[in-house]
């Protein structure tokens, strides 16, 4: 969804960073960057 909105990459991070556990921050920025390079088919 990030790749399909008017959102800099920082700001997403960033968000990331500050609202998610600490224990879980690298996998959910590893998971968010594998997301945006994927194609998603909904339908």
């Amino acid at each position: 969804l990030s790749k399909y909105l008017n959102i800099s990459i920082d700001i997403w991070e960033k968000v990331i960073k500050e609202t998610v556990p600490l224990k879980f921050q690298q996998l959910n920025l590893e998971a968010f960057e594998i997301g945006r390079e994927g194609e998603f088919f909904i339908g």
